[in-house]
């Protein structure tokens, strides 16, 4: 047909992609197998999580589409009542309507604004001018400051911020779930599954992570919210139950594994909750004593400081993550009691930096390489972050690799028949399986997933046990 060439053209143009790729082939597998561990990791993860991933794309995640209708309805009122609520706080203010019919506020120092709970222009001058709230930052272009975090710090000074932070809330679920996934499920009527596209490893398009976690987009199914409103939507197939494998704490278990943490590792070994136990040496309670906003405060000391993190960047990641106040002493105390408690933490900090600016680049226990050229540069807040990223990486790394890897033998071991995977998030393992083998299914999933043979593949033990929790439902 017209546009398409001749096949003789063709021909020559398949032979050429197909000779360059096998090349390709042969000079990519002299380059990996002079590194051993890097051909294992290829051999016994990356290639088969490739294919793996191929079929968890294509099998998609099951939406109900009636909750999805519902929440899309609640979302718009929930949305709107929340706008109701922030308008009260208008009193005072100067408004009219515009040549478009649009209601809104006329300030002389400001001008005309259409009363917008979007505009950083309008909530410049409802958040400084109007309620009269301190400014704590500047953007680039010298506007004030609007962005989660620091309204996260003006929460409690005003119950119109508390408002605006409900109302942005709702605005994102409908924004980021709700309308893009009813748009991408119009593309697939018939067949009511969203298809996310999972990034191996970092592309040229700036997809996927320079870290070695996996990702996914298209959408990002690794971004929904843990909360049910979003997460409730996703569910089984006709005749299958939806389930989730989670590693507990694995972040935290690698790391006191890569930094030889006798005082970490011990608490894992002894099965203790390590936020608990943290909670209790940082605060100095009894496990009894321990209330939910101390054990909320433990989590953030555990995960904050974990990579080296600073009073001052901890005092926003508490309040940011976890919506916790602290104070800069107190940031300061708990920073130096967690480091006494895990000294160990310190010098593998020190460590990992003194070998990335010799060898310039850092290594997980899996074999799994990142360079990090920034480690030279002359500027020192790209050395800096280059340091920070050499701590991160390995950690995340294999959270997300161990991850993978017990997907691959998951697949292995269960027939698709009765099991399948449907996505990863992060560092748990979606699935769907036939109801009448939930018992053989739970058992095989963390039986496998708690004993992965590392020894045997990668040539490494885990010194602390693998935990995993299931969730059925």
């Amino acid at each position: 047909s017209k546009g398409i060439p001749p096949l003789r053209i063709l021909w020559l143009r398949n032979a050429i992609d197909t000779d360059y790729t096998l090349r390709l082939y042969h000079a990519e597998r002299k380059r990996i197998n002079a590194i051993p561990e890097l051909a294992r990791l290829m051999k016994f993860l990356m290639l088969p999580a490739a294919n793996l991933l191929a079929e968890v794309e294509l099998q998609g995640m099951a939406i109900d589409r009636d909750r999805l209708n519902k929440r899309a309805i609640i979302c718009e009122s929930e949305k709107w009542k929340s706008e109701q609520r922030l308008s009260k706080h208008l009193k005072g203010a100067k408004i009219g309507e515009d040549k478009k019919g649009r209601r809104v506020v006329i300030d002389p120092d400001f001008g005309t604004m259409p009363i917008n709970w979007n505009s950083t222009k309008f909530l410049g001058w409802f958040l400084y001018k109007h309620l009269g709230l301190p400014l704590l930052e500047l953007t680039k272009t010298g506007k004030a400051g609007t962005r989660e975090a620091v309204l996260l710090q003006l929460k409690r000074k005003h119950k119109a911020v508390g408002q605006l932070v409900e109302y942005r809330e709702w605005q994102g679920r409908q924004s980021k779930f709700i309308n893009s996934w009813m748009k991408l499920l119009k593309e697939h009527k018939d067949c009511p599954r969203l298809h996310t596209t999972y990034n191996l490893t970092k592309t040229d398009a700036g997809k996927g992570t320079e870290t070695g976690r996996l990702s996914s987009s298209d959408p990002n199914m690794q971004q929904v919210p843990r909360e049910s409103f979003i997460r409730a939507i996703v569910t089984a197939t006709t005749g299958w139950k939806f389930g989730k494998a989670d590693f507990a704490q694995i972040e935290l278990k690698i790391a006191a594994w890569l930094a030889d943490e006798k005082n970490m590792k011990a608490k894992f070994r002894n099965r203790e909750d390590i936020h608990l136990a943290t909670a209790c040496d940082v605060s100095g309670l009894k496990p009894e004593e321990v209330d939910k906003e101390t054990r909320k405060k433990a989590k953030a000391i555990n995960f904050g400081f974990l990579f080296g993190m600073w009073p001052k960047k901890f005092q926003m990641y508490a309040l940011e993550k976890y919506d916790v106040v602290v104070s800069i002493e107190e940031a300061t105390q708990s920073r130096n009691k967690f480091f006494n408690t895990y000294p160990a933490l310190l010098d593998w900090h020190e460590n990992v930096k003194r070998r990335v600016h010799s060898a310039g680049y850092v290594k997980s226990p899996l074999g799994r390489r990142r360079r990090l050229p920034h480690i030279h540069s002359m500027d020192k807040s790209m050395q800096m972050q280059a340091e920070r990223q050499a701590i991160n990486s390995p950690v995340q790394s294999t959270a997300s690799d161990l991850c993978l890897l017990g997907g691959v033998l998951l697949k292995e071991k269960l027939s698709p028949k009765i099991f399948r995977i449907v996505g990863f998030v992060h560092d748990e393992v979606l699935f769907e399986y036939k109801e009448k083998h939930e018992e053989k299914v739970c058992s095989t999933v963390k039986q496998i997933m708690e004993n992965l043979p590392l020894k045997r593949l990668f040539g490494v033990t885990c010194p602390v046990p693998i935990e995993v929790e299931i969730d059925v439902g």
